[in-house]
């Protein structure tokens, strides 16, 4: 059973990394480096678009943070 205390204690670190982690971690040195894998085309206007699209807004939204990424990778060697 969840206690209140610990319960409290873990909505308050999640609060407090939800509102500065972003900035400790552009504080650090070379800032934060993110890199993306999609399985389809970025193109193709579905879950890959979508998953570019919070990439686009993570690199505009959290200051030193640079991206990355690869499309058309196969989900299994037996894809490759």
């Amino acid at each position: 059973m969840i206690s209140r205390r610990n319960l409290l204690g873990a909505s308050a670190a999640g609060a407090l990394v939800g509102w500065h982690g972003p900035s400790l971690i552009a504080a650090q040195d070379g800032g934060l480096k993110v890199a993306f894998v999609y399985v389809g085309p970025i193109g193709d206007m579905g879950w890959t678009y979508a998953h570019d699209q919070g990439r686009l807004e993570l690199e505009k939204n959290v200051p030193g943070t640079t991206t990355t990424y690869v499309e058309n990778v196969p989900e299994t060697a037996a894809d490759a």
